[in-house]
Parts: C-alpha cells; sequence; structure tokens
C-alpha cells in the first residue's frame, strides 16, 4: 500500500502501479484487499498508459492488470453513452507533468484489450477527493452527474407516460386528440439527433448513427454520394 488515510471519516488506501503484475501476484493482492475489507484506489503509472493511435481522445489498449483493476464509480455515470451498459474507471498519475488523467465509462469496443471512454486531465493541484470514499473527483463532475441524473430521470417519467398512454389506447379507453398529439411528439423527440460527418448539418433524417460521437451520415449525402 503506497498511502493509507484515516480521517476517521475516510478509510481508504491509494495503491500505484508502474508495472503490469503476474497473474500469482495480482491473485495474492485481489485475496488480501477482500480479505482485509480494505477499499483501495488503483492508480497507474502514466507510463503504463497505451493510447490507441486511430483514436487517441478516447480510446486505449489495456493490459491484463489494468482491466483486473478497472472500478465501476458512480461518476461513471456522469458519462455514460451507452444506456444498458455501463463502464468502469482507470486513473493514471504523471508525477513529471503534474497531472492527473481518469478514463471514465471505459467500455470493451474489440476484445480483448480495446476501450472506449471519456477521458479527463487535471492538475495535481486541482483534483478532488471525496470526503467519505476517498475517491478521486475531476472539477464539474459533481455537476455532470446532477445533470445525466436529471436527464435520466427526465427519460424515465416521459417513457413511463407513454407506455401509459399506449396501454390505454390499446385497452379501449379513449385517447383526446391532445394526448395523442403529445404522445407523438414525445416519441419524436427521442429520436436520435447527429451532426453530419460530410455536410455538417444537425439532422435526425440520417443513414447511418454513430453513437459514441453523436455524428452521422444525413440521408441528403448519401443519396449525394
Amino acid at each position: 500500500m503506497d498511502c493509507w488515510v484515516d480521517t476517521g471519516e475516510t478509510h481508504c488506501g491509494y495503491w500505484i502501479f508502474d508495472r503490469r503484475l503476474p497473474p500469482a501476484e495480482r491473485e495474492i493482492l485481489q485475496a488480501s484487499i477482500t480479505e482485509n475489507n480494505i477499499s483501495v484506489q488503483w492508480v497507474f503509472h502514466v507510463d503504463v498508459l497505451k493510447r490507441d493511435l486511430a483514436e487517441p481522445k478516447t480510446r486505449l489498449h489495456l493490459t491484463t492488470t489494468e482491466r483486473t483493476f478497472l472500478q465501476i464509480s458512480n461518476f461513471d455515470r456522469a458519462w455514460q453513452k451507452h444506456y444498458e451498459h455501463l463502464g468502469g474507471s482507470l486513473h493514471y498519475i504523471d508525477s513529471n507533468q503534474e497531472i492527473f488523467i481518469t478514463y471514465r465509462d471505459l467500455r470493451r469496443v474489440h476484445a480483448p484489450q480495446l476501450f472506449a471512454g471519456t477521458r479527463l486531465e487535471t492538475a495535481l493541484s486541482e483534483l478532488l477527493i471525496h470526503t467519505q470514499t476517498g475517491e478521486f473527483i475531476h472539477p464539474g463532475e459533481v455537476a455532470q452527474l446532477r445533470k445525466r441524473e436529471l436527464e435520466i430521470e427526465q427519460h424515465r417519467q416521459a417513457a413511463a407516460h407513454r407506455i401509459r398512454l399506449g396501454k390505454e389506447f390499446f385497452s379501449g379507453r379513449s385517447i383526446h386528440t391532445g394526448q395523442l398529439n403529445q404522445f407523438q411528439n414525445e416519441k419524436q423527440s427521442f429520436e436520435k439527433i447527429g451532426c453530419c460527418r460530410l455536410c455538417g448539418e444537425t439532422t435526425s433524417d440520417w443513414v447511418t448513427y454513430y453513437g459514441e460521437t453523436q455524428e452521422c451520415v444525413c440521408r441528403n449525402c448519401k443519396n449525394q454520394n
């Protein structure tokens, strides 16, 4: 353990990896942490970080050690791209540049080691620590999480409302024209809107949609090509 914090409110350890761990060492470490019921924040030295050359801003290649210690955080939800699948977090420290890098909502996009997520980078002097869990927090993440939670709740309520209207319709109960129009408008509002890679127009009339970047190829550009 590189650092242990016990403030009475926070009980957390910090472990820094500067190399890959053989399987036997990983198993011993995990067993020890589990046996002693210790909360640990894992941090990798930046030299371990291997960014993907094709998409260096969002993708990276993870070693078996990195994949083993990938942790799911509540803050992953703030950057979640896929509604059904939530990825995990990995932290990296660059002591020379004095910066701290975190990848949120890391999900495998190609087996076994290519992952994609949201990259956050903060000066060490500005990095925040959760007072109860000892978790690392980048500036703005708390507000982003609240915003995301509100969006999810709004989606949930709207979906529940549409389901109720649908049940009323198919059960033979009358639906006023205003309710039907509202149902149709809500359905349209949930259509994915993307920015066309070719013409730059923002539209929901697309042929191909790229969920991770929210880009698309619109129907007009597709027909012209």
